[in-house]
C-alpha cells in the first residue's frame, strides 16, 4: 500500500472509532452516582441490561478500528521526525494502548454486573459499577492525556499538523488531565466520574480531536495523490530515465518531427564530443611546459647528487687536462718538450 492509502485507511478507522464510541455512550446513558443506594444501582443494571451489552460489543469493535487509527498516527509521527525509534511515537502508542485497555476493562465490569443472577447482592453489583467508573476515569486521566499531548507536541515540533489542531490538542490535554485526576478525589459534583459534567466534556473533546485529526489525514492523503505524478518524475530523473514526452495533437506531425529530432540530437552529440576533445588538447598543451620543466630540474638535481657521491666525474670544458695551481704544466709535459729540443 502507498503512503496515501495508509493515511486514508487510518482516517476512515478513526471516524469509525468515534462513531462507535458515541453510539455506545448513547446506549449506556447516565449511570448512577457513587452516593446512590445499592438497590437503585441493581435496578439500573436490570433495566439497561441489553443497552450495556450492546455498548460493550460496540466498544470492542471500536477498539479494533482505533488500533488501525493508532498505527497510522504512530507512522505519521515517525516519518515526520525521520526516526523509526521516535520517543514521541512510542509514547503515543503506549497511551493509546492504555486508553483502550481501561475502556475495555470498564465495559467488561459493567457487562459482568448486568448478567442476571439469582443470589447477587446489591452491594456487590454496586462495587462492580463503581469499579467500572474508576476504569473510565483512568482512561481519561492517563490514556487521553498521553496520546493527545504526545501527538500535539510531535505535530508542533515537526510542523506535521496544522497549528489550530495542535492548539486544540493542548486544550484537550489540559481538560483531560484536570478532569481525570480530579475525579479520583470527588465522588459527587461536576468532577464525579459517575455523573460529573467535566469528565463528559473531556470525553467529548477527545472524540472531536480524533475526528478532526482523521479529517487532516484524509486531506494529507488527497494531497499525496495529487503530488504522485511529480514524485514519479523526480524518481525517473534520479534513475537516469528520460521523462515521457507529451503526446502530440496530430500523429502525422509527431511522425514527421521524429527524424528531425534524432538528427538534431546526433549533431549535438558530435558537437559535445568535439568540444570535449578540444578541452582535453588544451589542457595537455598547458601542462606540457610544466612537465618538461619539472623533468629538467629532476635531471639536474640527479647529476649533482651523483657528482657529490663520486659516481660520475665532472666534465671538463674544452677537453683540456687539469692544470696545477699557478698555471704550471705537469712535469711529464715539460720533460717531453725538453727531450725533443735536445
Amino acid at each position: 500500500m502507498s503512503e496515501a492509502q495508509h493515511e486514508r485507511l487510518g482516517a476512515v478507522a478513526g471516524i469509525v472509532f468515534v462513531v462507535l464510541l458515541v453510539l455506545a455512550g448513547l446506549f449506556l446513558g447516565s449511570q448512577p452516582g457513587f452516593d446512590e443506594p445499592a438497590r437503585k444501582v441493581a435496578r439500573f443494571l436490570g433495566e439497561n441490561r441489553g443497552e450495556i451489552q450492546l455498548g460493550a460489543a460496540l466498544t470492542g469493535v471500536a477498539a479494533i478500528a482505533f488500533f488501525v487509527f493508532l498505527a497510522t498516527l504512530v507512522r505519521l509521527i515517525r516519518e515526520a521526525e525521520g526516526d523509526t525509534r521516535s520517543r514521541l511515537a512510542t509514547v503515543v502508542l503506549a497511551g493509546g494502548i492504555l486508553m483502550i485497555a481501561f475502556m475495555l476493562i470498564g465495559w467488561a465490569l459493567l457487562w459482568t454486573a448486568s448478567v442476571p443472577r439469582t443470589n447477587a447482592a446489591p452491594k456487590v453489583l454496586d462495587l462492580w459499577v463503581n469499579s467500572s467508573n474508576v476504569a473510565f476515569t483512568t482512561a481519561i486521566a492517563v490514556g487521553f492525556t498521553t496520546i493527545v499531548a504526545a501527538t500535539s507536541l510531535a505535530g508542533h515540533l515537526t510542523r506535521a499538523l496544522p497549528p489550530l489542531l495542535v492548539q486544540f490538542g493542548g486544550l484537550v490535554t489540559i481538560v483531560s488531565f484536570v478532569a481525570g485526576f480530579a475525579a479520583y478525589f470527588k465522588e459527587t459534583g461536576a468532577f464525579s466520574a459517575a455523573d460529573g459534567a467535566i469528565p463528559m466534556i473531556a470525553f467529548a473533546g477527545f472524540l472531536i480531536w480524533a475526528l478532526v485529526l482523521s479529517g487532516e489525514l484524509l486531506r494529507r492523503a488527497g494531497r499525496a495523490d495529487g503530488d504522485a505524478p511529480a514524485k514519479e518524475k523526480r524518481r525517473a530523473r534520479r534513475a537516469g530515465r528520460d521523462e515521457p514526452e507529451k503526446p502530440k495533437r496530430r500523429a502525422g506531425r509527431a511522425d514527421a518531427d521524429e527524424p528531425e529530432t534524432a538528427e538534431r540530437r546526433a549533431r549535438q552529440a558530435d558537437r559535445d564530443k568535439a568540444a570535449k576533445e578540444k578541452r582535453r588538447g588544451d589542457r595537455a598543451e598547458r601542462e606540457q611546459p610544466a612537465k618538461e620543466k619539472r623533468r629538467a630540474g629532476w635531471r639536474r638535481r640527479r647529476r649533482k647528487t651523483e657528482a657529490r657521491e663520486g659516481k660520475e666525474k665532472p666534465k671538463r670544458e674544452g677537453g683540456e687536462k687539469p692544470r696545477r695551481e699557478g698555471g704550471e704544466k705537469p712535469e711529464d709535459e715539460r720533460g717531453g718538450k725538453s727531450n725533443r729540443r735536445s
